[in-house]
């Protein structure tokens, strides 16, 4: 079932999917211009939009070493992140190993993590294993960041969603996935 949320009742130009996935290649062809090469033996870490899983599984099939630390199409398990302040907060989180409080948000009686919640399939039974989980996902983005050579990292959606008690940077709206949106937080 679904709950509210405010992506209810828009547009189709509000949605990457209807808005340009339907658009011809012709269309895009002024975007990009080749700045520098990559090589092989470069450690390339990947993530951001599900473009990030594109471009991952289209290096790899070409040979380049691409770092896969967690069972994910990106190089750890984060999820879709889609913006800078987003990217930044995991960072920051990762190297200090301190986990962000109030991360597990309710799903049908089950947790899943707020601040990545597309990226397990399963919730999580309590909101200790939730935080368990974050833990270790915490010290697999830690070892992506300092093994690297080379980070791709694609924007996707250009809106956040920040908690106001905490300014937390979430991936999602409450609501969408899981938890409960309210206006007010």
């Amino acid at each position: 079932m679904q709950t509210a949320n405010p992506y209810i009742g828009l547009d189709d130009k509000s949605f990457w999917k209807k808005a340009v996935v339907s658009k011809t290649p012709e269309l895009l062809d002024q975007i990009y211009k080749k700045k520098f090469t990559i090589s092989e033996s470069e450690k390339i870490a990947t993530a951001g939009s599900c473009f990030a899983q594109h471009v991952s599984r289209s290096l790899k099939s070409k040979g380049f070493n691409l770092i896969e630390k967690e069972n994910s199409e990106y190089s750890a398990n984060y999820g879709n992140i889609y913006t800078v302040a987003q990217l930044l907060q995991l960072a920051k989180e990762s190297i200090s190993g301190i986990p962000i409080k109030n991360i597990a948000w309710e799903k049908d009686g089950k947790y899943v993590d707020a601040l990545r919640p597309g990226a397990t399939s399963n919730p999580h039974e309590t909101q200790e294993i939730v935080l368990k989980e974050r833990l270790r996902h915490l010290s697999a983005v830690r070892f992506v960041l300092k093994e690297l050579d080379i980070f791709i990292f694609t924007l996707g959606l250009t809106e956040s969603w920040i908690r106001i008690e905490d300014n937390v940077v979430l991936p999602t709206a409450p609501g969408v996935i899981a938890g409960n949106f309210e206006a007010s937080k």
